[in-house]
């Protein structure tokens, strides 16, 4: 009950209140009103509803617009529409009403946006009584007069500021202190976006006394700090605010840059020229706030625009002036001749003459006048008139407003120039001159110099000839035809030089790359007229050198082919023959190992020949001689270094010696010449010298001392041979002759076997004698013939020792050690045999007791058989003196002194050696080798190719090499070169050699390049289609690195031009012999 009573109380206190609240509206003339700025409608109080008489309604905004007076209706319409833009609204205007015309002021309280996204404002509404009216009419018209009176002062100075000074600085600070003074402000200020950057600096600013300049710390700010501020400007849109805090939340950045600069209300607007907002211009109200009205708006967004102008206009006079200074540089300092000239006219309204108004240096340089003082006088007068024709041209140019481009004028002294004259306005014509009688000059020696290229081309002993970019023949000259047998030239023009059967795929697509080749090629002209390709008189085959250039615009592109052909048909042959000749004494001067070489001591130059270096063992090449006999023994070097001095000197004119050079642990004995060569009237002197090598001379020298000592000690023997010849066989023959005589006096039986026993005995004696002394004979003779056989040694030690177990009266048994199991050898039994037996007779000769042994055994390189004895041995120094001729140790054995010389000989036959190891008093063991060919593998002979082909016979093991060469005389060259070392078959074509290595094996095949029925580039292909790993040398004289790529393109391992280094030969074969083997 208490509570309903309470409500009730509370209620009626409200309704009081309002009632109370309505008549102070009522006695105060106010009222509020709310607009709805989307719907565009708006809702008044009550109060002010009557006064209008609108209802309670919402109004539309045009109904609104119908109460208001006429003559302030577009005012006030227009701040209306600014309402979303402006956060402030204060304006009195006078309104029809139920009592007729009335003068209202309103005034903005609040702005928000509802739920539904409409723009609200809410406000509130005050009429005024006749006298407020009559008042607020003179005291509104009057200020408004004395403000726009004062503005348009401001506005008049500020326009007289910037036509008065032309310092964009100073104008635009005067502008901003008018603006200061204008709003009563504390600072003015402009700033300019830099969008590329994204950054806003002040350029300008101008602070009332007392208030700090904030222009330093106002450089480059991010746009991103500044973002809200910066699109409500770049949108055209003001920012006007009366208090910091009526930021919205998204301008926070704005404020932290405002706030520390003591601002409480600011006024800024956009500056815009054509391209959009390129800044602002601001003024700030410190330490007090301040209510911004309309008026201040307005005025000061038409300020903001002036300025923006006066800003722009300001710029583009530098700019003008700069481009104009720019211009003016320009034409002053260029190449060529500038006058401007004014147009005089006659009564009759023709052009009478023309007086010089402005010229650049480069006409006095250019026409070779004098201008000081011309300025404003005719250009007729005398020692500037340079031509009467350009006196004519101007009259044109004036009278028929043409232009005379680049015409040619001549003055005097032979010189010229171009001018190009035209007239800019009826009162004015301008020539421009340029000196061109050095490009005069220059054309006529042009055209002089290409009448001489144009004869040169038709002269020049090389052909040449010109293609366009896609290879069609354009031209060719009187050679080249000459070359190509082509007797017409319409006969070969236009045909493509892609489509020329002699021209390989690979140099086609290098001159389509546009690559700078030069090549040489076998020029068949049977190929060019079974092909139809174009007309020629020959039909062989010719050697062609061509070099093409490609020709390029100026974009790079290919615009013409040039070929360059040389006939090296003649001066190959010729050359081939020199070379052949070169080669020919070159390798003469290898055989005999003949150097030669050339010093000039002045020029310090030395050249030699490969075999002269090899002769003094050094390498080359050097720059001084004497470097070259750093090997020679220091007594022979002392006396050339001697030479050299005293030729340089003069006073040597020849040399001539023998020089020891070190080779290795040896020396070389080298011959060595040199002769001063010096012309009458040159100073230079050179030394040619020529060095031979020796040393086999010396050698053999030395081999033939030793023959002749031989010789006369094998004199010696033979005297000590025959007399011990004479005691060796009279000592059997007297003991046959006597038992015979003996035998036939005798009569007991007992006494005659003695005899015959002993006769024959002597007979055994004699005819071993007999024997060993023919066996020596046919060995030295080279009568002694090898038969080989399978032979196994355990059985043939065994017979040998076998033979000897008859001789039942020998005290020092015979035994066999034996040897490995089932060894059987490829070899000669008979001489073996007889090589066993002397070792062991001659082992029974000094073997009184103890035993003989005999037995074989495996070496790594052979087989070893040995005889050892245990008789009286040999002294050290006697060793070497028992494989001699006819030497016995012991004169009272019996014996010729030539068994173990047989022995030497025989085993030396089988590719064997032989020796001893003998310790005297302990005995001796004999011992030889003979090689180790198992029996059941084929020997050389098997292999060996049949005597065809230039083989005669084929030594077993020497390497087999095919030749493929159709000159007679090369192939005896390498046959010289390489005989010792392999056998050569030779084949005379690459058909041939193709066929031979289908049918033999070869360890390498030295193919020439250029051979009948087919080449060798065609032969190696072939060849190691069928042999892929047989080593191929190709052997020519071409010595191009194309002819190299091809060989090795077509399969060669190698490549060598003749003449050949024979040094180099040698190791290349060697090199791949030894990876065949």
């Amino acid at each position: 009950m208490s509570k309903a009573t309470v409500s009730e109380q509370e209620l009626e206190s409200l309704r009081r209140d309002a009632e109370r609240f309505r008549n102070l509206q009522q006695v105060a003339h106010v009222g509020w009103w709310k607009a709805d700025f989307t719907a565009r409608e708006a809702c008044f109080s009550e109060i002010l509803a009557d006064i209008l008489q609108v209802g309670p309604e919402p109004v539309p905004f045009e109904r609104c617009a119908e109460l208001i007076h006429p003559d302030y209706r577009e005012r006030v319409m227009h701040s209306l529409d600014m309402f979303p833009e402006v956060d402030f609204y204060d304006e009195s205007f006078p309104v029809r009403s139920k009592v007729g015309d009335i003068w209202m002021h309103s005034q903005l309280a609040s702005k928000e946006t509802g739920p539904d996204g409409h723009l609200f404002a809410q406000g509130f509404m005050r009429y005024l009584s006749v006298q407020e009216a009559q008042h607020t009419r003179e005291s509104a018209s009057h200020m408004q007069l004395k403000e726009l009176l004062t503005r348009q002062n401001n506005l008049s100075q500020s326009l007289l500021m910037l036509l008065k000074h032309s310092d964009e600085q100073d104008v635009i600070t005067g502008l901003l202190e008018n603006l200061l003074h204008q709003f009563d402000g504390d600072r003015t200020y402009i700033f300019e976006y830099d969008w590329a950057k994204q950054t806003h600096s002040c350029r300008y600013e101008v602070v009332r006394d007392g208030v700090t300049p904030e222009i330093d710390s106002l450089q480059d700010i991010p746009i991103d700090l500044t973002l809200w501020w910066s699109e409500r400007l770049k949108e055209n849109l003001p920012i006007i605010l009366s208090d910091l805090d009526e930021l919205p939340p998204e301008a926070d950045g704005v404020k932290a840059v405002l706030a520390p600069q003591g601002i409480k209300s600011l006024m800024v607007v956009p500056l815009i020229n054509r391209e959009g907002t390129w800044g602002y211009i601001g003024v700030d109200i410190v330490g007090q706030y301040r209510i911004w009205n309309e008026a201040d708006r307005q005025w000061f967004l038409s300020l903001a625009n002036i300025i923006s102008v006066c800003i722009e206009l300001k710029r583009s006079e530098a700019t003008i002036r700069k481009e104009k200074e720019y211009f003016r540089n320009i034409y002053m300092h260029m190449p060529l001749g500038y006058a401007k000239m004014r147009v005089a006219y006659d009564p009759q309204g023709k052009p009478a003459d023309y007086l010089l108004e402005e010229y650049n240096p480069a006409v006095e340089q250019i026409l070779h006048v004098q201008l000081t003082g011309m300025v404003g006088r005719s250009i007729r007068e005398p020692g500037f008139l340079i031509s009467e024709e350009i006196w004519t041209d101007l009259y044109e140019t004036v009278t028929r407003r043409t232009v005379v481009s680049n015409k040619l004028y001549k003055v005097r002294n032979n010189r010229y120039f171009n001018a190009i004259v035209f007239s800019t306005d009826r009162d004015h014509c301008t020539a421009l001159f340029s000196d061109v009688t050095e490009s005069i000059r220059a054309q006529k020696e042009s055209q002089r110099n290409e009448a001489k290229l144009q004869n040169l081309y038709k002269t020049i002993p090389v052909g040449i000839e010109i293609y366009d970019k896609d290879g069609v023949l354009l031209d060719l000259n009187d050679e080249d035809m000459r070359i190509f047998g082509i007797e017409r030239k319409e006969d070969a023009l236009g045909v493509s030089l892609f489509d020329n059967p002699n021209v390989s795929p690979e140099e086609r697509e290098a001159m389509r790359r546009g690559q700078h080749i030069e090549f040489s090629m076998d020029y068949d002209f049977g190929k060019i007229l079974s092909g139809g390709y174009y007309k020629s008189t020959h039909t062989e085959v010719r050697n062609l050198l061509a070099r093409c250039t490609p020709l390029r615009d100026a974009d790079g592109n290919i615009d013409q082919y040039v070929i360059i052909v040389v006939d090296n048909t003649e001066s190959n042959r010729t050359y081939h023959r020199l070379r052949d000749i070169e080669y020919r004494f070159d390798y003469m001067a290898e055989m005999a190992q003949i150097g030669l070489c050339k010093w000039i001591p002045r020029l310090n130059s030395f050249t030699a020949s490969e075999q002269w270096y090899s002769n003094v063992n050094t390498r080359g090449p050097i720059a001084d001689i004497k470097d070259a006999y750093v090997k020679t023994h220091p007594d022979d070097f002392a006396k050339l270094k001697q030479f050299f001095d005293d030729a340089v000197a003069g006073r040597a004119q020849g040399f001539r010696d023998v020089l020891r050079v070190r080779n290795g642990n040896a020396w070389k004995w080298i011959r060595c010449t040199y002769r001063v060569k010096c012309e009458e009237g040159n100073d230079d002197i050179e030394v040619i010298g020529l060095n031979v090598d020796i040393t086999e001379l010396k050698q053999t020298e030395l081999r033939l001392q030793e023959a002749k000592l031989k010789a006369e000690e094998s004199d010696r023997m033979k005297s000590a041979f025959l007399a011990n010849m004479s005691h060796e066989i009279r000592t059997p023959l007297n003991a046959i002759v006597g038992f015979s005589n003996l035998l036939i006096e005798t009569e007991d039986p007992a006494d005659k076997k003695e005899y015959v026993d002993i006769i024959q005995r002597n007979n055994e004696q004699l005819l071993q004698l007999i024997s060993d002394i023919l066996d020596l004979s046919k060995i030295e003779a080279g009568m002694v013939e090898l038969s080989y056989t399978k032979i196994e040694l355990n059985l043939l030690c065994q017979e040998v020792v076998s033979s000897y177990m008859a001789d039942t009266e020998r005290e020092v048994p015979i035994v066999f050690a034996g040897g490995c199991d089932d060894c059987y050898i490829i070899s000669d039994r008979s001489k073996l045999v007889q090589v066993l037996s002397n070792l062991i007779n001659n082992a029974i000769k000094f073997t009184q007791q103890g035993c003989i042994t005999v037995g074989f055994r495996k070496l790594q390189k052979g087989i070893e058989f040995y005889v050892q004895d245990t008789g009286i041995g040999i002294v050290a120094e006697n060793i070497q003196l028992i494989f001699n001729r006819f030497e016995k140790l012991n004169h009272f054995a019996h014996g010729t002194g030539l068994g173990l010389t047989i022995c030497r000989n025989l085993v030396e036959k089988l590719d064997g050696t032989i020796g001893v190891e003998s310790e005297p008093g302990i005995g001796s063991r004999f011992w030889f080798t003979v090689p180790y060919e198992p029996a059941g593998l084929h020997r050389a002979e098997d292999a060996l190719l049949p005597p065809s082909h230039g083989l005669s016979q084929i030594s077993p093991g020497k390497p087999v090499i095919l030749v493929a060469e159709d000159t007679d005389s090369n192939f005896q060259v390498l046959s010289a070169i390489l005989r010792n070392d392999y056998e050569l078959l030779r084949a005379r074509d690459g058909d041939e050699a193709v066929r031979l290595v289908e049918q033999y094996r070869f360890v390498a095949v030295l193919m020439d390049m250029k051979m009948p029925v087919m080449d060798g580039l065609e032969a190696t292909r072939k060849i190691k289609a069928v042999n892929p790993t047989l080593p191929v040398i190709a052997v020519t004289a071409y010595a191009y690195d194309h002819d190299r790529e091809k060989a090795l393109q077509a399969g060669c391992n190698d490549y060598m031009t003749k003449p050949m280094d024979v040094t180099e030969l040698k190791q290349k074969l060697s090199e791949f012999v030894k990876d065949k083997h």
